[in-house]
């Protein structure tokens, strides 16, 4: 414990000694012994000697203030004070030539065996400060006025004694409004930044650095501050403030920090790597790209060399890059680069060379051209692909510019049109193929398919003997960045096809005329039967034979009028009914049976195209009906009939007191032959009959309307679309 107690005794910054109540000086530390740290002879007197004959010994030689430390000594042993303190001059002599200032603190130490530690302290720095003020004061208040710096004489306590013009004009106060304002109007007390400044002056007696001030516009400013304590010629503290306005010059050390983060995100924001390089080829700089891309950590790209990063294949080929760049100033080059997420990449390097104080570098980027360099081999691909199914495709095509010059050919347009290569290629293609007038036609056709449109037509050219071809001419317009740039054109050889179309019409007119003829012959062969029965009628006596007679008779005259539509129609396979049903009720042959003449017929029928398929057993159904209208109800006054169309949904209605619907109902017994015929028709064309009676008798026949298959099953889109 008691070498812990000389330790610290040693360690005071200052000259300490333990004196006894008699003046005995008991023990020294090592700054008083060696009296480099004791700033005073009266620091001087060495350990065993009587401390208060050293200070008489300086009183007799007219150093008042060693009587003041004797009187001094003496309050604090007889208990008046428990500390006294006295700051005074160094005399000048050879021990110190420079004129300085100490403090001394007499304490008492132990109160039971009386003794004090005597502690001188070097406080010259801040009395030197004061003592220059007084000495110098013309001079200071030249420099006060004149001081491009702003400085405030003010107490601890704030108040504001006298302030220069810069300190006014950096504050924007008035001397009369700092004066009156005091420290408050100036500087935030609770600021954290001057909290820290006050601490450390009242630790030390003087500040150096930063404050915040307020400007009377209410800005903050930041200030270079020297702050020292001093005491005036009436022994009153004071602090001489010393400012300067470093806000701009703050602000610009902000504006640099911004500038260089801005910087920093820029590099990391270059798409690719970015790097500079010095002679020794060791990167000095570069961005987040070598992790992200790449997969290195800072330690493997701060520790390498730029080689590191690409194959050995490829060392030689960087190296002389990298001597071209500083040899020539910049360079770029392809090359493959190892990356440790995605193997071998390939990447576009470019890099120029420059100078600063420090020497010579290179700075570059790199960006990742891989799956360009494969679209790059793609697109080579496709060309040859394109190339050679140009070359070889069975269809003559040829390409040409905006001028109408042909810029390619293949071997299929020489076999059509006779010319090579050598004659064809830089020739007008319209001049080539075409004679006559038609060059104006042709100009068209460009100028549509250079607008961006493509063109589909026959048309006729010639070959290079004069031949006449009719070809299928397609020209495609080919864009390239929204620009048509040049087109081809595709021919199709149409003359061999037009001919055997020519053919096939006129076979197909020969045959038209034949089955008009064939339909004309049934007809007529009918119309003999017709004949033969209605005369075997006549001879008949027999009324019951007569009916059956007739009703044959009614069935062959409706197939007859179908057969003599179909020949005086241009369609040999269909019919147009409504026409047919306002023949067939007009010359019913039933009606010559019957005393049914007054019999009303009226009918409605909208313009529907049935196949033959169709029309034959609907038809016939048609005259079954008839028949028994004539035959079980002779007596009727009036018949509507209705032909109408709901899209491809067909009813045929029959209306009117001539119609009874008894008859079409069976009651459990057997069904009367022409009721079966009319079933059975119906049956063919998937229809339908319905009867009802409300108020009127009335039957409906419905089906739908289609091509029905069979040997007449041939009812086109364009003819069904005629009545449509």
């Amino acid at each position: 414990m008691k070498d812990l107690e000389n330790a610290v005794f040693n360690a005071l910054p200052g000259a300490a000694a333990i004196v006894a109540e008699d003046g005995t000086i008991i023990s020294t530390n090592s700054n008083w012994a060696n009296g480099k740290e004791s700033f005073h002879k009266l620091g001087m007197a060495q350990p065993g000697s009587n401390y208060f004959d050293h200070c008489q010994k300086a009183v007799k030689e007219g150093d008042d203030y060693a009587l003041k430390i004797v009187f001094g000594m003496r309050e604090v042993f007889d208990g008046v004070k428990s500390t006294f303190e006295l700051t005074m001059p160094c005399p000048d002599d050879k021990q110190f030539p420079k004129k300085s200032w100490c403090k001394l603190t007499v304490s008492l130490l132990d109160s039971e065996e009386n003794c004090v530690l005597v502690f001188f302290e070097d406080v010259s720095k801040n009395m030197r400060v004061v003592r220059a003020l007084r000495e110098t004061q013309e001079r200071y208040t030249q420099q006060f006025k004149n001081s491009l710096a702003g400085i405030i004489i003010s107490s601890p306590e704030g108040d504001i004694y006298d302030a220069n013009p810069a300190a006014c004009k950096i504050l924007g106060y008035s001397k009369r409004e700092l004066i009156e304002g005091g420290r408050e109007i100036v500087m935030d007390w609770n600021h954290p930044v001057n909290q820290k400044a006050h601490k450390v002056r009242e630790k030390k007696s003087f500040y150096e650095g930063e404050k915040i001030y307020k400007h009377k516009d209410g800005r903050e400013l930041v200030v270079e501050s020297s702050s020292v304590l001093y005491k005036n010629e009436d022994g009153e503290l004071r602090s001489l403030n010393t400012f300067r306005d470093i806000s701009k010059q703050k602000e610009t050390l902000i504006n640099l920090k911004h500038e260089k983060i801005f910087t920093e995100a820029i590099i990391n924001s270059i798409p690719g790597t970015f790097y500079v390089l010095n002679k020794e080829m060791d990167i000095v700089r570069y961005n987040d790209a070598f992790f992200d891309d790449l997969g290195y950590s800072p330690e493997e790209i701060e520790s390498n060399n730029a080689l590191l990063y690409f194959p050995e294949d490829e060392h030689e080929k960087i190296i002389n890059s990298i001597e071209d760049a500083f040899e020539d100033g910049s360079t770029h080059i392809v090359s493959k680069v190892i990356s440790k997420n995605d193997g071998i990449r390939v990447y576009h390097l470019l890099a120029n060379r420059f100078t600063t104080d420090k020497g010579e570098f290179i700075v570059g980027t790199g960006t990742d051209v891989t799956d360009l360099v494969d679209i790059e081999k793609e697109k080579d691909k496709n060309y040859d692909m394109l190339s050679q199914l140009f070359e070889s495709s069975p269809l003559p095509m040829a390409m040409f510019s905006p001028d109408n010059k042909i810029v390619k050919i293949n071997n299929s347009f020489t076999e059509l049109y006779g010319y090579n290569k050598l004659e064809a290629v830089g020739k007008d293609v319209h001049r080539l193929l075409i004679e006559g007038d038609e060059l104006g036609d042709a100009q068209k056709i460009s100028e549509q398919v250079f607008s961006g449109q493509s063109y589909t037509d026959e048309v006729e050219r010639f070959t290079e003997t004069g031949e006449k071809l009719t070809v299928l001419m397609s020209a495609i317009p080919i864009i390239h960045e929204k620009e048509v740039v040049a087109a081809y054109v595709i021919y199709v050889d149409l003359t061999e096809q037009k001919k055997m179309e020519i053919d096939l019409q006129k076979s197909l007119g020969e045959k038209e005329i034949l089955l008009q003829e064939v339909h004309h012959r049934v007809k007529n062969n009918l119309a003999v039967m017709a004949g033969l029965i209605d005369l075997q009628i006549m001879e008949e006596g027999d009324a019951k034979v007569q009916n059956k007679l007739n009703d044959i008779r009614s069935r062959i005259f409706s197939i007859a009028k179908i057969h003599e539509n179909l020949y005086s129609n241009e369609s040999m396979v269909s019919i147009k009914f409504d026409d047919y049903l306002r023949t067939i009720m007009e010359a019913l042959p039933q009606k010559g049976l019957t005393e049914s003449d007054e019999l009303d017929i009226t009918v409605d029928a909208t313009p529907i195209i049935l196949n033959l398929n169709q029309a034959v057993p609907l038809g016939l159904a048609v005259n079954e009906l008839m028949n028994i209208v004539f035959s079980q109800h002779p007596n009727g006054r009036n018949l509507k009939v209705l032909l109408e169309k709901d899209q491809n949904n067909l009813v045929l209605v029959f209306e009117g007191d001539a119609i009874s619907t008894e008859l079409f109902e069976r009651n459990g017994e057997v069904e009367s032959f022409p009721s079966l015929l009319i079933s059975i028709f119906l049956s063919q064309i998937h229809g339908k009959m319905n009867v009802s009676n409300n108020g009127v008798s009335r039957l409906a026949i419905e089906f739908e309307q289609m091509d029905v298959k069979g040997s007449s099953s041939s009812l086109t889109e364009e003819q069904s679309s005629i009545f449509n």
